[in-house]
């Protein structure tokens, strides 16, 4: 029997090993870019800006104003914000509504 054709045909021929490790390097430097490209992408990220219950209801004050002015009633008001604020995260109550924007009393 010859012994070179068994070496040839086993799986430890040489002419297997150079494709196998590559294989393997490339997988790696693959793998590498990956992380690299991914580290960029959160590196590049914007700081993360926290809106909260009262910025919002600050920032949207003078509309809640005119809603007021216009006849809408407190839960009105509240359920028209919560429609609007809830998918950004943000609950509203009528509770946290008159916190934040009490009504003016009239002078008398």
């Amino acid at each position: 029997m010859d012994t070179n054709a068994s070496q040839q045909f086993g799986s430890s021929s040489p002419a297997a090993l150079p494709s196998q490790v590559n294989k393997k390097v490339n997988k790696k430097a693959i793998e590498l870019d990956a992380l690299a490209a991914m580290e960029a992408r959160l590196n590049a990220l914007p700081p993360r800006q926290k809106l909260t219950l009262e910025t919002a209801l600050k920032r949207l004050a003078p509309a809640v104003k005119k809603m007021r002015a216009n006849g809408y009633s407190t839960d009105e008001v509240t359920a028209e914000l919560t429609k609007e604020l809830a998918p950004i995260g943000i609950a509203v109550s009528a509770r946290s509504l008159a916190r934040f924007l009490p009504r003016k009393k009239a002078a008398a």
